[in-house]
């Protein structure tokens, strides 16, 4: 199977952010003559609104692949996401787009995911996506767990009571590693 060179998966706000330029050809990251592909998910076209934004996407839907993701590569994303603690500051639109980047990059020699979204960042990130930002970039992996003020056992974010002696109280345990 040939690897395409790249391919751009793109959230809402990247999306309408770059419209004007990639309706005019150019490109969002530096292509060297390769070839680049863009993808984005049905969740992300029904999020578009605005009418300007939305006659500005028909015109360039020719240029850009739409593409829902498939269930593993969800339960991956959520799975990820989860390990992170940062399920729950994640719309399925994020999913959605994480999990088309998951879906295809077997076939593409890099897969970029292209958002402002600093929880959509981070699992991508995490994941080992590269990061394509038109606003802020994250510099930190960051992953939320629980630390049980009774017994002092670090546990996941998403459990409501300490699994050693089911306390409820806890301090947050924030860990960043730079990326």
């Amino acid at each position: 199977m040939i690897r395409m060179p790249k391919a751009i998966v793109m959230d809402t706000s990247t999306l309408i952010r770059s419209l004007s330029t990639l309706l005019s050809d150019k490109t969002i990251i530096p292509d060297n003559g390769e070839s680049i592909h863009l993808f984005t998910t049905e969740s992300v076209i029904n999020e578009v609104k605005n009418r300007s934004s939305k006659v500005a996407l028909q015109a360039m839907l020719s240029k850009i692949s739409i593409i829902s993701p498939s269930k593993p590569a969800l339960r991956i994303v959520e799975k990820e996401a989860e390990k992170l603690g940062v399920l729950g500051k994640l719309s399925k639109t994020d999913l959605d787009v994480i999990a088309l980047a998951v879906d295809i990059s077997n076939k593409y020699a890099s897969v970029y995911i292209a958002s402002e979204d600093f929880a959509l960042q981070n699992v991508s990130a995490s994941l080992g996506f590269k990061i394509i930002a038109i606003g802020r970039k994250i510099r930190y992996l960051i992953s939320y767990n629980k630390k049980c003020k009774n017994c002092g056992l670090e546990y996941s974010n998403d459990l409501e009571q300490c699994p050693a002696c089911s306390s409820k109280e806890f301090s947050l345990v924030v860990r960043r590693r730079k990326i």
